[in-house]
């Protein structure tokens, strides 16, 4: 059985506070970081992928370098 879109996007939020906790960010970075990702995964990106894009900008060396050089 499919987890339903309610606990898809639980699972998000919780991986999202999870990682910003273990790179010790705050609170509100953290919920803007969910509100990101379930954006995101609403539209059709994975969880993962979401995640990564939402905290991208926030965690040292994930920065996303974008544009054609």
């Amino acid at each position: 059985m499919q987890p339903t879109t309610e606990q898809r996007e639980f699972a998000l939020r919780r991986l999202i506070t999870v990682r910003a906790h273990k790179a010790r960010l705050g609170h509100d970075i953290a919920a803007r970081a969910q509100k990101v990702a379930v954006r995101a995964m609403r539209a059709g990106d994975s969880a993962h992928r979401a995640a990564q894009a939402a905290l991208g900008p926030y965690l040292p060396g994930t920065a996303q370098q974008g544009g054609a050089q």
